[in-house]
């Protein structure tokens, strides 16, 4: 707390605005789901999934997860997946099981996490990252990739593409 108030307190002396990064909310295609969701395409929400793989520990050996004292793959990359499953939901956690685990024992603290979350909809949410998927990776290689499931019907989508389907058959929104 006593960080937080004097990056506030530097903010405020040197007139600049300090912000929380929720990048997956700006996102085109996560809008485009978004917007399915309140439209009611796929009716309540009942699983999300996120998925972040990257292969060959692809952040570069300078990348922060790479010094131990920093923090681990849901640091990076899992506070994004959290703030999806809140928005895509429209609710709160409020369970939360995680594993994390090293496979290669590369030098980095946790670079590998499957995480669960229950919301306070009902709704089931689970994160998979890693930065050690094996070549080619999954899906179309992007970072960000989310399936979510709702009573109606699904959306997928990543950085590339957006799907739903609804009545058996996928289509490209």
């Amino acid at each position: 707390v006593e960080e937080c108030d004097a990056i506030l307190s530097a903010a405020r002396a040197n007139k600049v605005t300090v912000t929380v990064a929720k990048q997956t909310r700006f996102m085109e295609m996560a809008m485009k789901a978004k917007e399915l969701i309140d439209d009611g395409a796929i009716g309540d929400i009942r699983m999300i999934r996120a998925v972040s793989p990257f292969s060959s520990f692809g952040l570069g050996m300078d990348h922060w997860l790479n010094d131990p004292g920093e923090g681990d793959c849901f640091l990076d990359w899992g506070s994004h997946a959290a703030d999806a499953f809140r928005w895509f939901s429209g609710s709160d956690a409020i369970r939360v099981y995680a594993d994390f685990a090293n496979f290669s024992a590369m030098d980095a603290r946790w670079p590998t996490a499957a995480v669960q979350v229950r919301m306070a909809s009902g709704a089931i949410c689970q994160a998979l990252l890693s930065y050690e998927i094996p070549e080619p990776t999954l899906g179309s290689g992007s970072n960000n990739q989310y399936l979510i499931i709702g009573a109606l019907g699904m959306i997928e989508w990543d950085l590339d593409g957006c799907r739903l389907t609804r009545d058996g058959a996928w289509e490209t929104v």
